[in-house]
């Protein structure tokens, strides 16, 4: 997923939170991946956890986090963007 990022720049992405915590797996994948391009991610089908939206900022700048359904793209509650509280969906 990091090398399509990398490779073809998309500015949104959509995941579940268990794609984010494993993206903060990856040694470095900041420094590996070319992730610039995306100027906000999308989080839904729980709440992203604290530990992932906190450790995440130095992977990703923007995150929208929601209830949804991530594959359809589709966000039935969520918070809006730069209005994010971790661990929470208010």
């Amino acid at each position: 997923m990091l090398a399509t990022i990398d490779k073809y720049g998309p500015t949104v992405f959509f995941a579940a939170p268990k794609i984010y915590a494993g993206i903060l797996e990856i040694k470095d994948a900041e420094k590996k991946y070319n992730l610039t391009s995306l100027r906000l991610c999308i989080s839904s089908l729980e709440a992203l956890p604290k530990k992932s939206f906190i450790s995440g900022r130095k992977v990703w700048t923007g995150i929208l986090d929601g209830i949804g359904s991530t594959e359809l793209m589709h966000i039935f509650i969520s918070n809006r963007p730069g209005d994010v509280k971790a661990g929470k969906l208010r």
